[in-house]
Order: structure tokens, then sequence, then C-alpha cells
């Protein structure tokens, strides 16, 4: 696999792709670490510290983030047929949603440091919070997809001059 990294050039793309894939590995690690640290049945650790807490909660919450962002660089968003308008007005859909869910969740605290523990109320219907999720993980998929098409547009337009 390193052999693969070492090969072929480094366009921005490439750069940023593996960029997120590298950040997805370290999160992902740190999430299974600090969770094991707070578990108290796997390892026996139990009652770690709140910073453990935090660094687990704010990894998550990147790793989350990041897996949309994942998806949406690697989506080819075509519009040629009619059914492939349609999901992408859906997409664009979920990702409008996913704009007021990020308000509503609070996520630029949760990934910054600001607080990173929120409960779950329990008379609200779980549907909504994995709505919310959606969202939320459509609105970093549409982002990095609409990166992705720029910087192609972007590339068209000088190749044409």
């Amino acid at each position: 696999m390193t052999k693969r990294l070492m090969r072929g050039r480094y366009g921005a793309f490439r750069i940023l792709s593996v960029s997120v894939n590298l950040m997805l590995a370290v999160l992902a690690v740190a999430v299974f670490v600090s969770g094991a640290m707070l578990s108290e049945y796997v390892f026996g650790f139990g009652g770690a510290s709140m910073e453990v807490r935090q660094i687990h909660s704010i990894c998550a919450n990147w790793l989350f983030v990041l897996a949309g962002a994942h998806w949406g660089l690697h989506w080819k968003l075509s519009l040629k047929t009619p059914l492939q308008r349609v999901n992408a007005v859906i997409f664009a859909c979920f990702a409008a949603y996913g704009v007021h869910a990020w308000f509503q969740r609070n996520m630029f605290e949760k990934l910054f440091c600001g607080y990173s523990f929120d409960f779950w109320n329990g008379e609200s219907p779980a549907g909504a919070l994995f709505l919310q999720n959606l969202g939320v993980f459509s609105l970093a998929a549409f982002l990095a997809c609409l990166l992705v098409r720029l910087a192609k547009f972007k590339n068209k337009q000088k190749e044409t001059k």
C-alpha cells in the first residue's frame, strides 16, 4: 500500500483525498482507543477522565464529518439521465437540511472544543436524530463533491485558454 502512495503525480485532488483518508484513519484509531479507555468492560480502565471523554467526542464528530467529505470526494455526480437528476436534487435537499441540522446540533462548537456533550431528549423521536445526522453527513458530502466539481471546471477552463 505504501508503494502506491509513492507512485504517480500528486495533483490537488490526490493530495486532498490522501489527506482525508489519513485523517480518517487517525481519527478512527483515536475513537477506538479513547472508547476502550472509557469502557469499564473491555479493558477494565473504566472511569476515564473528562478529558478522555472530550477527546472521544471531538474525534467521533470529526470522523463523522470527514466520512461525509470522503464520500463526497468519490461520488460521481452525473446529471445525464432524469433519474440521476432526481438523485442530485434529493441529495441537494438533504444537504440543505444539513445546514439547518448543523446549527441545530451546534456542530461547530462540537468540532472545535466549544463543548462536546449533548444528551438526547428521550421525548424526541429517534428518527429526528437520524435525519439530522443524515443532513450533516450529506452537507459534508455535498460540499466535498461541489469542491471536486469546481476544481475540475477550473481545470477545464485553464486547458481551453
